[in-house]
């Protein structure tokens, strides 16, 4: 990264390198948006299914009596 920082402070820049240059910076950052978005869509995915499986888990049911239960309220 430094030999190009070096070689654009030093010299004159052409369009097509620059050109190049952000695309390479729009590849990441894509990159990098679609991988924070696939985590966060798993880490929802888990959530789910813990509410999902709490429901049979004794302890659950101790903790909230039928009447109150946040998953029954629709």
């Amino acid at each position: 990264m430094m030999s190009i920082i070096t070689k654009y402070a030093t010299g004159i820049v052409s369009r097509a390198e620059i050109g190049d240059l952000l695309d390479n910076f729009e590849t990441n950052i894509l990159g990098t948006l679609s991988e924070q978005l696939n985590t966060l869509k798993i880490q929802n995915k888990k959530k789910a299914e813990n509410v999902a499986l709490s429901i049979f888990c004794p302890k659950y049911r101790k903790k909230h009596a039928l009447r109150e239960d946040p998953l029954n309220s629709i």
